[in-house]
């Protein structure tokens, strides 16, 4: 097909096969109906096409495959199966419509430095597998309970949004970069598994919901806003991440894991910032009570939960910060300049193991 012609089907749908079928010449195939991978050993390859109007992908692909060797558009993808897109270096496969992977499928992308561009929107209830090195490039991820699986260092520069929760699976060793500033809001759940990976957040996660770390995983660079959420942390985990408090917020660590925090001072405002868990906040830097309206408060019903430096740098005779102790807490060290109140629950302690 000549760069720039055009084909047009309007036939009933075209079926691959258990065949392989390859579109070339750099024009458009404008298909009414869809182009359908209907059996698993399906093969398309896009190797020169501009343009598809329809693709379909109607069975779940096991030696099937959409190659993509040139850059390519296809105009309406319909995702019911499951689909594998292997993408090569430095190529671009843009889908122009909105599309949904939907829940208990998967979309499968391979062929390292290749580039997924979306125009609208993937609503994400199954599972994006980022299986070799490749890119999730403008449009939107909007996740309604899906899951993104990384098994080799990507990136997704698209905007994310949260109508249901989301999961991030990074393999250890690998870096997900995530380019683009997005919220987990109020109500939604965002959790990382997968075990000693990488989050890599290039601006700012805004956090209204709850940002669970189910496993030792790394949160670095970029900033994450504490907006009236809660971080769960249910392992050992590194944040290297700036976090700055907006609103009231807890952080709940479980008994025996310890969130270390490396990412600069933490001021908590005029606000409360509530620890709970019963593990340990071993930041390198202050936790900082820089307001005479800010709360510092220990709560639950576990264990003692440890806080390594806090700093008191604000108040005075008449209004001061408060350290709120609904349960027993641990202070390591506390930089005491200014002026503070202690409020203690009944039987609860307040344990400080440097000097003030």
């Amino acid at each position: 097909m000549s760069t720039g012609k055009t084909i047009t089907y309007s036939g009933s749908a075209l079926d691959i096969g258990a065949l392989t079928l390859t579109l070339s010449g750099g024009g458009t195939f404008a298909n009414s109906t869809d182009l359908r991978f209907n059996d698993t050993a399906s093969v398309l390859n896009f190797g020169g096409i501009a343009e598809v109007s329809k693709v379909s992908f109607p069975v779940s692909l096991q030696t099937g495959k959409l190659n993509v060797t040139q850059n390519a558009k296809i105009q309406t993808l319909t995702h019911p199966g499951e689909s594998i897109i292997n993408i090569s270096s430095g190529k671009i496969l843009t889908i122009a419509e909105a599309f949904t992977v939907g829940s208990s499928k998967s979309m499968v992308l391979n062929g390292s430095g290749g580039n997924l561009k979306l125009e609208n929107t993937m609503t994400l209830s199954g599972t994006l597998q980022m299986d070799e090195q490749s890119t999730l490039d403008s449009g939107t991820l909007a996740f309604d309970g899906g899951i993104v699986s990384v098994n080799n260092n990507s990136t997704i520069s698209s905007a994310i949004t949260h109508a249901g929760s989301s999961t991030f699976m990074i393999a250890s060793g690998k870096r997900l970069t995530m380019k683009s500033d997005f919220t987990v809001p109020a109500s939604r759940e965002m959790s990382l598994t997968g075990s000693n990976g990488v989050l890599d957040l290039q601006n700012t996660l805004t956090l209204s919901g709850t940002l669970e770390f189910a496993v030792p995983q790394t949160l670095d660079n970029g900033t994450l806003a504490l907006n009236g959420g809660t971080l769960s942390v249910k392992d050992n985990v590194t944040i290297s991440s700036a976090i700055v408090h907006s609103l009231d917020s807890t952080v709940d660590i479980s008994s025996g894991s310890t969130l270390t925090h490396s990412g600069g001072a933490l001021n908590i405002g005029a606000k409360t910032l509530t620890f709970s868990g019963g593990g340990t906040f071993a930041n390198v830097d202050q936790l900082v009570l820089n307001d005479a309206g800010g709360e510092l408060e220990f709560s639950g019903t576990s264990a003692s939960t440890t806080v390594s430096h806090v700093k008191i740098s604000s108040g005075d005779t008449s209004n001061a910060p408060t350290l709120k102790m609904s349960s027993n807490g641990v202070i390591q060290n506390l930089a005491h300049e200014e002026f503070s109140e202690i409020n203690f629950a009944s039987g609860k302690t307040l344990s400080i193991t440097a000097s003030l």
